[in-house]
């Protein structure tokens, strides 16, 4: 039953997060999930994103957060905390630009292609076997990745 519980909750983030990104006109677009628990995946569009940000938080192990705005002001935030824990993030259509990215634990991953305008991606990756790709496609653009722990691999690009 707990699990039952857990399982609804997320789902019942997930459609709501998406629900709410859906919808055309967005002068405020702000989407905040927080999961707890294992094996959850975030959906995560935001078309118009006017005023933007993205702001997810997932702990323990197994998940998978898939961001994709379309900038305009822009943020994204994303915490996993755990083990085996993966983000996609995209940000296209640049303006404002800020992607913040901070995975603790093992095995983790994430991929951000930016697209720029005013740019700026932050990773931090604690622990050991963490991947992280980047791609921003210029304008004022800075990356600033730091992993600490051993086995890390980064791949970075800013044409």
């Amino acid at each position: 039953m707990k699990l039952f519980k857990v399982a609804a909750v997320a789902a019942l983030v997930v459609i709501s997060g998406s629900a709410m990104a859906g919808h055309g006109w967005q002068s405020g677009a702000e989407l905040k999930i927080y999961q707890d628990g294992a094996h959850h995946v975030v959906n995560s569009v935001q078309t118009g994103a006017d005023g933007s940000l993205v702001d997810i938080k997932q702990q323990h192990y197994n998940n998978f957060a898939n961001v994709q705005q379309s900038a305009k002001d822009s943020n994204i935030w994303l915490d996993q905390d755990g083990v085996k824990n993966t983000a996609d993030i995209k940000q296209n259509g640049g303006f404002g630009s800020d992607t913040d990215v901070t995975q603790k634990g093992n095995y983790n991953a994430v991929n951000v292609n930016q697209n720029a305008v005013r740019s700026d991606i932050t990773i931090s990756q604690r622990g050991n076997s963490h991947y992280a790709n980047v791609t921003q496609t210029d304008n004022f653009a800075v990356a600033d990745v730091t992993q600490r722990g051993y086995n890390n691999f980064v791949n970075a690009a800013q044409y």
